[in-house]
């Protein structure tokens, strides 16, 4: 086959190391492909566990506790209570899924689909240790299954699933090939994202450090649905490191490269797993550094009549540009977006009927899909309602977004019509976090279909969601002296 472009593999520096050609039959000897494909035929009763994981589970989370006993010494002496808590629940999230997923629910999660890639490319690599590296570290589309004389889970070559199974691929390199293991590591990265949450805002809001930690580690789809091998792991690892570098760059202007670096990685880790969430992200950021520059102006008057002109000066080349960019972002144009939303809705609906949701038919057009806003934000915030949950996990995904709505209308009675849309606009935090929250719930509960999907989607707007509600409740000030660099 003839390889395409190599323009988004932020790994492109290790295949320039490899002599790459194309992959044929003729680099597998038959007996290599035989083996292969015996073990192929049978991977979908693989256990995930084994024997060896009464010895690589205690040695993993006695490193993994080390770890974390040395980065609890280094965090600010009022969060640090939250630490290990927070991890702990974490635990707790593993071993609920694990119960729930292994023996209690009647499909295959995946999360096990994930694991049994990454099986899957370490059992390539030792057939073939060259051509498994150039499928680990290529960019999507460069490699199809036809391209393989054996069999190869079809999540390695998926859009949205290809990013989990490589990196599912790596670590069964460095834990022994143990499922619970991973979910460690992952767990792990998914717990130091959402402390990164936790750190910055705590900087903002130094006098709600237990709101912004209950908000940040303790909602229960965070630490059940992230504990294990997913993209939502992944994802909120990535976010919470994407938020911390970001405000760390453009809010407090300190550790430049750093924050740079962190910013590029991330988004490169969200973007190839969950595209939406930068979609979201960095226009609700924008506007926050807009805000927060413009209130710099000590002159009121001059604040309210700068902030439109700025607003119209950034976003209306913006919006120009992408709409009419053509095939330099075909994949993210308009028209393609418009069109995604609706083809994902109408498949998600149609093919997991027993929890599907109807927001009604809509065209693939801006005003369509505009028309459906009201919809899809109250889906992904509020919905299922109790009548809606017809199984188990539904009705988990219904007590939480069922509180959250007990929530929101007590904050908004609370705080009344004008209190509550008066701490919004005083607060450019709160701003900003209700922003990204709303952004993405639109997206999501556009695109989702169902509830099964939409509670796992939701996650990453949640921490967010909640800590906006709570912010307003409390009626807390936003200070600028708290926009103070870190001393280090």
């Amino acid at each position: 086959m003839e390889y395409i472009l190599r323009d988004h593999c932020i790994f492109d520096f290790i295949l320039q190391l490899l002599p790459l050609s194309t992959v044929s039959l003729n680099n597998y000897a038959p007996s290599d492909i035989h083996v292969f494909q015996e073990y192929q035929s049978n991977i979908i009763y693989k256990d995930i566990f084994s024997y060896a994981d009464l010895i690589l589970v205690p040695v993993a989370l006695i490193v993994i506790l080390l770890f974390l006993s040395f980065k609890r010494t280094q965090q600010p002496a009022s969060l640090q209570p939250y630490y290990f808590k927070g991890y702990g629940v974490k635990l707790l999230g593993l071993f609920g899924f694990i119960i729930f997923h292994k023996y209690l629910y009647g499909g295959t999660p995946d999360s096990f689909s994930y694991y049994w890639a990454g099986d899957n490319l370490v059992r390539l690599f030792s057939t073939n240790p060259k051509e498994a590296l150039q499928l680990m570290f290529s960019p999507l589309g460069m490699f199809s299954p036809e391209d393989y004389p054996m069999e190869l889970s079809p999540f390695i070559f998926a859009s949205n699933e290809a990013l989990v199974c490589k990196i599912s691929g790596f670590l069964h390199l460095i834990s022994g090939g143990s499922y619970i293991v991973i979910s460690l590591l992952l767990g792990l990265f998914s717990f130091l994202g959402s402390w990164q949450m936790v750190k910055v805002m705590s900087r903002l809001f130094p006098s709600e450090e237990k709101l912004i930690a209950w908000c940040c580690l303790f909602i229960p789809s965070l630490f059940f649905w992230c504990s294990a091998i997913s993209k939502e792991a992944i994802c909120i690892g990535a976010l919470g490191y994407l938020m911390n570098a970001s405000i760390g760059l453009m809010v407090f202007q300190e550790r430049i490269v750093r924050n740079v670096l962190l910013i590029l990685v991330m988004s490169y880790f969200i973007w190839f797993t969950k595209s939406y969430i930068v979609l979201a992200f960095f226009p609700s950021l924008l506007l926050l550094t807009l805000i927060l520059n413009i209130n710099k102006i000590k002159t009121r008057l001059l604040r309210f009549t700068i902030l439109p002109i700025i607003l119209i000066a950034v976003l209306y080349p913006a919006i120009n540009f992408y709409l009419n960019s053509g095939d330099l972002i075909s994949r993210f144009s308009s028209d393609a977006i418009l069109e995604y939303a609706k083809t994902s809705y109408l498949y998600l609906s149609s093919n997991i009927a027993e929890s599907a949701y109807n927001l009604g038919n809509f065209e693939p057009t801006i005003g369509g899909v505009l028309m459906k806003a009201p919809a899809a934000i109250n889906v992904a915030l509020y919905r299922p309602y109790f009548w809606e949950a017809n199984k188990p996990i539904v009705l988990f995904a219904c007590l939480e977004s069922t509180l959250f709505l007990m929530v929101t209308l007590y904050v908004f009675f609370k705080r009344g019509l004008i209190g509550f849309f008066k701490a919004i606009y005083k607060n450019p935090i709160v701003l900003f976090c209700l922003l990204f929250a709303i952004i993405f719930s639109f997206a999501v509960g556009l695109t989702s279909g169902n509830f099964g999907t939409l509670m796992r989607y939701k996650i990453p707007m949640m921490p967010f969601y909640a800590m906006a509600l709570g912010l307003i409740y409390k009626r807390v000030p936003f200070k600028a002296e708290n926009l103070k660099k870190e001393v280090n």
